[in-house]
C-alpha cells in the first residue's frame, strides 16, 4: 500500500515507470529516482500473488484487448498506459477496468501548484 508519494506521476495521475533495474526498496517497492521499476516477463519470485522480476521489478503486461482485473494468472500487474486513472486502490491509480495506470518515460509538466510557484518566483 502506498501512503505517501513515493512514485512520481504524469499530469493525469498515471505512475511513472522505468524498465531499468531498482537503486532503492521502499516497503517492497522497487523505484529508482522517484520511478517505479517494472519489467514485461513472467514472474520469477511471488510476494502476496504479485510477481517480480530477477533483479526485483515488478513484472506487468499490457494487453491489447485486456480482461478486467488487476493481475493475470501468471501474477503480471496488467497494466494500462494509455488508460485514465478513475479510482485508487491502496493508493495505486486504476482505470476503469481494473488496471494499473502507468507511463513509461513521460516527463511530468512543471509543479504549478501554489507553494511551488511562489517558492520558484522567489528565486527569479
Amino acid at each position: 500500500m502506498l501512503n505517501h508519494q513515493l512514485i512520481l506521476t504524469d499530469s493525469e495521475g498515471r505512475l511513472r515507470c522505468t524498465l531499468d533495474e531498482p537503486t532503492e526498496f521502499n516497503g517492497g517497492t522497487p523505484t529508482k529516482d522517484g520511478l517505479l521499476c517494472v519489467i514485461d516477463i513472467e514472474g520469477v519470485y511471488f510476494v502476496n500473488g504479485l510477481g517480480y522480476g530477477p533483479e526485483g521489478r515488478v513484472t506487468y503486461e499490457q494487453l491489447v484487448n485486456p480482461e478486467p482485473g488487476f493481475a493475470g494468472p501468471t501474477g503480471r500487474v496488467r497494466a494500462s498506459t494509455g488508460g485514465v486513472p478513475m479510482f485508487w486502490l491502496y493508493g495505486l491509480p486504476m482505470d476503469a477496468n481494473g488496471q494499473l495506470c502507468i507511463t513509461l518515460g513521460d516527463i511530468p509538466p512543471p509543479d504549478t501548484r501554489a507553494f511551488s510557484s511562489a517558492f520558484s518566483a522567489a528565486f527569479d
